[in-house]
């Protein structure tokens, strides 16, 4: 006869531990981002140990690492998007909106849109006797197989 089955603890949840440390947008390396939260001071730092680039924002006492790391990445799209359109105004302006003509009348719309462009005087050339245009055969080797293939 045996005895009693001892009762095993019951073993404890993982818990889960939310990263504070995530990889650089900007250098691309691995776990090299840092943030840290002053809850005194409300404030979140993001700072990568590698490429030193750096942002800092105001938090609540709800956010967690993960949430100022987003922001981070969200501003950045932010100001890459108003560089991009910057960088689209200056170049209009350079050019002297000849960009905005071009794409006009890619699309049909611009002062140039009805007229239909002429191929140039090189593409018109048109054969008048195909004879001459055909490539001179050997009268020789029409009747003779090549001995290569041997």
């Amino acid at each position: 006869m045996g005895g009693r089955k001892k009762q095993q603890a019951p073993k404890a949840a993982k818990k889960y531990t939310i990263p504070t440390v995530f990889d650089c947008p900007f250098c691309n390396q691995h776990e090299s981002v840092e943030v840290k939260i002053e809850t005194e001071a409300a404030v979140g730092n993001v700072f990568c140990r590698l490429c030193s680039a750096s942002f800092q924002t105001s938090v609540h006492h709800l956010m967690e690492p993960i949430d100022i790391y987003c922001e981070w990445i969200d501003q950045s799209e932010k100001l890459q998007k108003e560089m991009d359109s910057k960088d689209k105004k200056t170049l209009k302006a350079a050019t002297g909106d000849f960009q905005d003509d071009f794409d006009n009348e890619a699309e049909g719309e611009g002062d140039y849109a009805d007229e239909q462009e002429e191929p140039a005087p090189m593409m018109k050339k048109t054969i008048e006797n195909p004879e001459e245009a055909a490539p001179a055969k050997d009268d020789d080797a029409e009747g003779e197989e090549s001995d290569d293939y041997e």
